[in-house]
């Protein structure tokens, strides 16, 4: 219907130009217009009422806007009661209506859907006259739409998080969160660029990626690993798909998958960790069980908890050989700054790791100051493990905050303390096989001494003897027989020497403090020394056999005044493993010095050679070593080594 609603007066001429001006732009727009009476008819609807209504203008003329050639429902599908249709609203209210959508099902079946909106007329008097609405065909948005909530639906339920993001990297879009692990808590980022949530560390990597991306084109792919922080501050791995639909419907910008990576990455950062650990212990005890003595294995022990374990701060100790005392081996960088020197650990003075070490009790003290019986009160360490390392010893773990060690700490340092007690148990029987060798070694020497004595020296002397008595029978000549009774002095000499040396080769089993001052005072009264002086520079305490160590005392003695003479000055004193005797003498020449301690070895005719090869049984019958240089008088000088101070 393109005329005058009906009951409106003829128009003039001016009037008709501007009405058809009027039904011309009504039929350019796209959309249908209707015009509905109070009455609720329609007088008025424009040629695209065929394409919404599904009847042409003709036909909707003087229908009404409920009639049944049309049936109207929400876009739901659910009935609409009759005052919430348009029409209704606008009379009842005298408001316009806008936006308004609706389903309509045409005479022939078709449906569409319908966006409505519409304004009253008022007459002269202020009344209502009716009402004109413009009515636009959304079928296909509203599709779009529906797809598109139905999406996001799926996106809030998915574990995935997406955004849409534009090309100068702010968000557009982001999905909900329902389906996310309750334990992250994405950021808002809409409206904002998320570079800046991302961790210092991704974020240059990010970027990059992102630039890529714009370079690359549309549909191009990129896929990444970064943190992103969360409100609370914290970072949370994520993994993420970003595809360029820049310019492509419906997206229009940079799709961004991403998923709640977290726990993976803590996963593998766990795994890492304990292959480094596995590896890291592999190697460490390796080094451990390569060592060739306590102290070594102690300091491989100490820098196994630093690389393997990372506790910075701590110390290792080992008992002496009668387990009486625990005395400082090794002690870390950090653990020397906080508390010093390390102190020795006894029974009888007040300690938690000696009573950790007696009790064979690993300990883990989350605040030492509620502590009681710590060796030091004032220690700036608050919290601690104290491991024994079996009955080798014990190991310290120090920090300076309150509750640092967990009980998988103190298990992993248990572990590691019975890898080093393995170590050192395994050191402990190789010296003992050794010791045993060694003794062996000793005894079958001392029978080769005895044999080579008895066949070449007692029999030498017997031969002397046995001569000299022949010639003093047959010529009865007694001045015959002085050679004989030098050669049986001699002879008692040797079996002396031989007896002592049997007996000091065996291997020291009891030792007690020895005094050496005392000792040496003994010797210096069995000893012919008359002219020679004797001087003590260090006065100290021993562990030995003191019997057999004055053995040692009275052959060096009586070595250097058989060489140096009445007059020789003789020095005892102290190194920082053992003891030395220097004397004036003439010393001994540095192609003898390997030699010096065979047995027959002499330089005097009336010598057994037998002095100085007791001397070494003894020393080494303790477990020390003995080597002669030059004294600063140009003499002789013995280093005892390996010797226990007391």
């Amino acid at each position: 219907m393109g005329g005058i609603p009906p009951g409106t007066d003829a128009p003039n001429q001016g009037d008709r130009g501007r009405l058809h001006e009027l039904q011309q732009v009504l039929k350019a727009v796209p959309m249908t217009i209707l015009r509905i009476d109070a009455d609720g008819r329609i007088v008025y609807a424009n040629e695209h009422a065929q394409k919404h209504l599904g009847v042409d203008s003709t036909e909707a003329t003087n229908r009404t806007y409920d009639d049944t050639a049309w049936e109207l429902r929400a876009t739901d599908g659910t009935p609409i009661a009759d005052e919430e249709l348009p029409f209704a609203r606008v009379i009842a209210t005298g408001e316009p209506v806008d936006g308004l959508r609706h389903r309509i099902q045409h005479p022939d079946g078709g449906e569409r859907v319908l966006e409505v909106g519409g304004v009253p007329v008022f007459d002269d008097a202020d009344e209502i006259e009716s009402a004109v609405f413009a009515i636009r065909d959304v079928t296909e948005q509203h599709e779009r739409e529906q797809e598109l909530d139905r999406y996001r639906e799926f996106l809030s339920q998915s574990p995935d998080i997406t955004l849409v993001v534009d090309e100068d990297g702010v968000v557009q879009y982001q999905s909900g969160t329902s389906g996310v692990d309750t334990t992250f808590e994405h950021p808002e980022l809409v409206g904002e660029t998320p570079f800046e949530y991302v961790h210092p560390d991704d974020r240059d990597r990010l970027r990059d990626d992102f630039e890529a991306l714009l370079t690359a084109g549309v549909e191009s792919t990129v896929q990444t690993e970064y943190r992103i922080q969360q409100p609370d501050g914290t970072y949370r791995w994520l993994a993420g798909r970003a595809i360029n639909y820049l310019g492509t419907d419906p997206v229009d910008g940079i799709l961004v998958v991403t998923r709640d990576i977290h726990q993976r990455k803590v996963t593998e950062t766990k795994l890492g960790r304990y292959e480094r650990t596995i590896r890291e212990l592999q190697e460490t005890t390796q080094r451990l069980l390569e060592t060739d003595d306590p102290e070594s294995a102690a300091i491989v022990a100490l820098e196994g908890i630093k690389s393997v374990f990372n506790f910075s701060t701590s110390g290792i100790w080992l008992a002496n050989e009668d387990r009486t005392r625990l005395d400082p081996i090794a002690m870390s960088e950090q653990g020397a700054s906080l508390i010093g020197s390390q102190p020795t650990y006894a029974a009888d003075r007040e300690s938690l790791s000696w009573d950790a070490y007696e009790s064979q009790t690993a300990t883990r003290i989350d605040d030492m100051t509620s502590q009681h019986g710590r060796a030091n009160p004032d220690t700036p360490i608050r919290s601690e493990l104290i491991v024994p390392i079996g009955e080798f010893g014990l190991v310290n773990i120090g920090s300076t905050a309150v509750g640092d060690f967990s009980d998988d700490d103190l298990r992993s340092v248990q572990i590691w303390s019975n890898t080093v007690e393995s170590a050192l148990a395994r050191l402990e029987q190789i010296d003992q096989l050794q010791e045993r060798e060694d003794a062996l070694t000793r005894e079958r020497d001392r029978l080769d001494d005895f044999a080579s004595i008895i066949s070449h020296d007692l029999r030498n002397m017997l031969n002397v003897a046995e001569g000299h008595l022949g010639v003093a029978k047959t010529q009865e000549d007694i001045s015959k027989l002085d050679p004989v009774d030098r050669a049986l002095s001699r002879m008692d000499d040797i079996m002396d020497d031989t007896l002592t040396l049997a007996r000091q080769g065996e291997t020291v089993d009891e030792r007690e403090p020895v005094d050496i001052s005392v000792v040496i005072a003994n010797c210096l009264n069995v000893i012919d020394s008359e002219g020679a002086t004797f001087n003590i520079e260090d006065e100290c305490s021993i562990m030995a056999d003191p019997d057999r160590l004055a053995h040692v005392f009275e052959n060096l003695f009586r070595n250097a005044v058989d060489h140096g003479g009445s007059d020789v000055t003789v020095t005892v004193g102290r190194t920082d493993d053992g003891l030395y005797v220097a004397d004036t003498g003439p010393g001994v020449s540095p192609e003898d010095r390997d030699t010096i301690f065979d047995s027959g070895y002499t330089t005097r005719e009336e010598g057994t050679g037998l002095g100085l090869r007791i001397v070494e049984q003894v020393v080494e019958a303790h477990g020390w070593s003995i080597t002669v240089t030059e004294s600063e008088a140009g003499g002789a000088r013995f280093e005892i080594s390996g010797v226990e101070f007391v």
